[in-house]
């Protein structure tokens, strides 16, 4: 669930500087070209070049004025992680992997730095920085002798064998991001970068502790146990991995990226800034 702190901070910051007795102006439509990665326990780093993989959208941006915009849009990517990308001998040993395909829709406020406007010579250009909520949905899968399993049925960490619920896989994110909009015409251009906190920890499916893998074996197949354990070197030569043994983190919810180029053009005309408190500049 998103926190209250998370929602009052989006209302708080948009209503300082939203615009006051905004009008109809122009509005754009675009695609998104790029790629996305990931970070949580089986990758450390958003930035990763082990794990990019290429990643689409499309989206509607209307424009209030030259500042201020909102933008509609939805995003197909891929992450992916593998500890025998670690530098972590712990990790290593650990030996788990995950990919899965993310789709999403979103919805952002945009405030343009610049006064900028596509198709007008005078406002060419911009940086700008923008942020909302997006719904998500993920699928993380992994390979087992050449077959490949969806992890989540198979309750790696024992989530239902207590009668608890599994994760679900549809899942809000919080967008953070910015880039530079450049304008050629009738024709925009963008160039951003916009990471995502997933309110989930099991984007990779590793979140908290071994279950007991007799039970996970008898609930859900050998398969199931082979990879929720999947350690090199057990820490006892005489058994797997003990129950409540640490596999993740669960302080630390997951991030997604998407980060790339935005080609938009201009669908209609009728810009008169009205946003205070720029509406007095001349630009």
């Amino acid at each position: 669930m998103i926190s209250r702190k998370t929602i009052f901070f989006i209302i708080a910051f948009w209503a300082a500087f939203l615009p006051f007795h905004a009008k109809s102006q122009y509005s754009e439509a675009g695609i998104f070209l790029g790629a996305s990665s990931y970070k949580g326990e089986l990758s450390h780093s958003l930035f990763s070049t082990n794990f990019l993989h290429p990643a689409i959208g499309v989206f509607y941006r209307h424009n209030w004025n030259r500042h201020w915009s909102y933008r509609l849009g939805g995003s197909l990517g891929k992450v992916s992680g593998d500890d025998a990308e670690s530098n972590s001998p712990y990790e290593v040993n650990r030996n788990l992997s995950f990919y899965s395909s993310i789709w999403e829709v979103y919805g952002k406020f945009e405030f343009n730095f610049f006064p900028y406007e596509t198709g007008e010579d005078g406002f060419r250009f911009t940086p700008y920085i923008h942020t909302g909520l997006a719904l998500f949905h993920f699928n993380p899968k992994a390979e087992l002798n050449g077959e490949e399993y969806e992890l989540q049925p198979l309750a790696t960490e024992g989530q239902d064998l207590d009668g608890s619920d599994s994760y679900g896989r549809l899942k809000m994110s919080l967008p953070i991001g910015g880039g530079l909009k450049f304008s050629f015409g009738s024709i925009g251009m963008s160039l951003e970068v916009t990471a995502r906190k997933a309110y989930t920890d099991y984007l990779d499916d590793v979140s908290t502790v071994y279950p007991d893998l007799v039970q996970l074996a008898s609930a859900h197949g050998p398969e199931a146990a082979a990879l929720s354990d999947r350690t090199l070197v057990p820490p006892d030569p005489a058994a797997t991995i003990y129950p409540g043994k640490q596999r993740g983190n669960p302080e630390n919810n997951d991030w997604y990226l998407f980060s790339g180029i935005t080609i938009y053009v201009r669908l209609n005309s009728l810009l008169k800034d009205s946003c205070l408190p720029f509406k007095s500049r001349r630009y």
